[in-house]
């Protein structure tokens, strides 16, 4: 072959290689294009649902004054900002002597109508990131309750989404779609996600920023994943300490959710994940609580901290001393174990409903169903492991990991959570609720299956014992005599 030849057949290859190459890149853009465009319906479609309560899974009043007395914090610190009341280096204030009074006047604002509080207490239980984010975007042309509204639900659809195309990236679309499901047939979910002064979003974005870690191949892109989930933490405490222990447990579970539904990994880097996942949401908290120290104490360190102590021992294990009223007195003695049946089995709403219109009454899953469930799945687990299936592990672990966060809150924030029984039912989703309705329809699906491969075992047998009593008509008999 001339060198002539050897060249055109070079450039041929390189020419088909270069073609390839190109094609699959197409290719996957055209899929990470298609993934974008659907993660952006998605949210946009779930819009209505956390907005407008368009699946109605609580009822209006429930979804309607889901703690308006936290958002009003939020309105508060609007009005007095708009109104020029009066500077604070918080974000969130008290309206006196009416904390509800900002929802009487605040859609009026914009129109010059002054308000009917007369003045305003800080909130300085937290720096109030929410309060300055919201008033920047009332002095930006969103001057009505339900537009602040709207921004809130649009901010919780997309960081929801994320954090569900993640969680399915890294476990199983099969508990990805359980949580979606459970999220909007969850009364407490839907009601919390409009809400100003929660901002849920954030609670989600520690745990995005561990699937993000749990998922990268690359050194890098793991280092800079742990370094986010410090930054959501850190963005999440300047909102309130409220469920940061939550928060924190959320985001350390991902590593030991993935290594039982996804790829499959050793023990000793999946715990050493959590472990750096831990340490980072720790010190995102510790910087942000530095800075909240010194807002608190003037520019005095240990001044600041002991403020923030007192206060955090009101909604822990203080002395009764601190109360101010007599149900803070009584969540001060309260044990946690009586917090934690409180959570367990005093459910005052349904767990999953759907509302069909009309005047038919809503499909729902009453209030006894969560103990029910709960105790379900134990028991699936528990039969599982003394069959010696390898089930068993798996549906005990994701059990475990998904129960921890809100159990952690139940009892760390043990007073806080026993007044607070309006809000604090939100811990059991997002990913318990869907661990434990995951557990039951798996092994439902199991179930189904043994039964089906025990009736074709059995069709089976059957026939090969009609077979060998069946006479071969092929062979002859031996003549007689």
């Amino acid at each position: 072959m001339s060198a002539r030849a050897i060249a055109t057949k070079a450039r041929s290859s390189l020419h088909a290689a270069s073609t390839a190459m190109t094609s699959v890149r197409g290719r996957a853009a055209t899929r990470i294009g298609a993934a974008v465009l659907g993660l952006a319906a998605l949210a946009l479609a779930l819009l209505p649902v956390f907005q407008a309560n368009v699946l109605q899974p609580g009822d209006t009043y429930f979804f309607t004054n889901w703690d308006r007395e936290s958002q009003a914090l939020v309105l508060a610190e609007i009005e007095q900002q708009v109104t020029g009341r009066g500077t604070s280096p918080w974000g969130l204030q008290n309206a006196v002597p009416q904390v509800l009074s900002p929802y009487d006047t605040f859609d009026a604002l914009q129109f010059g109508q002054p308000p009917t509080a007369t003045g305003y207490v800080p909130y300085p239980s937290s720096l109030g990131l929410q309060g300055r984010l919201f008033t920047e975007l009332f002095e930006h042309g969103c001057t009505t309750l339900n537009c602040l509204n709207t921004v809130e639900s649009g901010l919780f659809s997309i960081v929801f989404v994320l954090f569900l195309a993640a969680l399915a990236w890294v476990t199983r679309r099969s508990f990805a779609l359980a949580v979606l499901v459970t999220s909007l047939l969850s009364p407490w979910v839907v009601s919390a996600a409009h809400n100003l002064y929660w901002v849920p979003w954030t609670w989600l974005l520690p745990a995005l920023a561990a699937c993000l870690a749990v998922g990268a191949r690359r050194r890098g892109v793991r280092a800079s994943a742990f370094v986010l989930v410090g930054v959501g933490t850190a963005v999440k405490a300047t909102t309130g300490y409220e469920f940061l222990t939550f928060t924190t447990l959320l985001a350390a579970s991902i590593p030991m959710i993935a290594a039982v539904l996804g790829r499959p990994r050793n023990w000793r880097p999946v715990l050493r994940d959590a472990g750096v996942i831990f340490g980072a949401c720790c010190a995102g908290f510790v910087v942000v609580l530095v800075v909240h120290a010194l807002v608190a104490g003037d520019g005095s360190l240990p001044a600041g901290l002991q403020a923030i102590l007192h206060d955090a021992l009101k909604r822990t294990y203080g002395s009764s001393s601190l109360g101010a009223d007599a149900v803070t007195v009584e969540s001060l003695k309260a044990s946690p174990l009586k917090v934690l049946a409180i959570y367990l089995v005093d459910w005052r709403s349904s767990v999953l409903s759907i509302g069909i219109g009309g005047p038919f009454t809503p499909l729902a899953l009453g209030p006894g169903a969560f103990w029910v469930m709960v105790v379900g799945a134990v028991a699936v687990a528990t039969v599982d492991h003394f069959r010696g299936r390898p089930e068993a592990r798996r549906d005990a672990v994701l059990l475990l990991a998904t129960a921890a966060p809100a159990v952690s809150w139940f009892v760390i924030g043990k007073s806080h959570s026993f007044t607070a029984t309006s809000v604090n039912f939100v811990l059991w989703y997002l990913v318990f609720v869907p661990a434990v309705l995951w557990v039951l329809v798996a092994a439902v699906g199991r179930a189904r299956l043994l039964s089906r491969l025990g009736s074709l075992l059995v069709e089976f047998e059957r026939s090969v014992v009609s077979s060998r009593r069946r006479p071969n008509r092929f062979v002859r008999s031996p003549p007689n005599g």
